[in-house]
């Protein structure tokens, strides 16, 4: 089976079309989405070690999320997030905490915040409405 031009063309053809729709259905997922997708796995994983077993030790975040704003809070059970992956002022604008005992409390310094779930013992900080 020899590759023509027609059937090169075809092929470069449907490979640009599947290319597009991966592209529109990236743009549609939301920030929080997106950061989940890239860093959902190490950072479940340290914020489980951080508030099990390694607790209190001061363990350093992996080196995935080396560009990510870590606050551990030991007492409230939960790890926030920052990041300023999606800014573009390069401000950190996305807030995720990882909180399995529900929803985190509100920090102080965002007291006009609220914490929206999405998904398992995810929740993104949000203005309030």
């Amino acid at each position: 089976m020899r590759i023509t031009l027609k059937r090169f063309l075809i092929f470069l053809t449907i490979m640009l079309v599947v290319g597009l729709m991966m592209q529109q259905c990236w743009q549609r997922k939301s920030d929080a989405e997106k950061w989940l997708y890239l860093f959902e796995d190490p950072a479940r994983d340290y914020a489980g070690r951080v508030l099990g077993p390694d607790r209190g030790t001061g363990l350093p975040p992996p080196e995935p999320l080396k560009e990510t704003i870590v606050e551990v809070d030991e007492e409230g059970g939960y790890v926030m997030y920052s990041s300023a992956m999606f800014s573009e002022t390069g401000e950190p604008t996305l807030h995720m905490a990882f909180s399995p005992e529900g929803t985190p409390p509100i920090p102080e310094d965002r007291p006009d915040s609220i914490w929206v779930p999405v998904r398992d013992a995810w929740y993104q900080l949000r203005p309030a409405p």
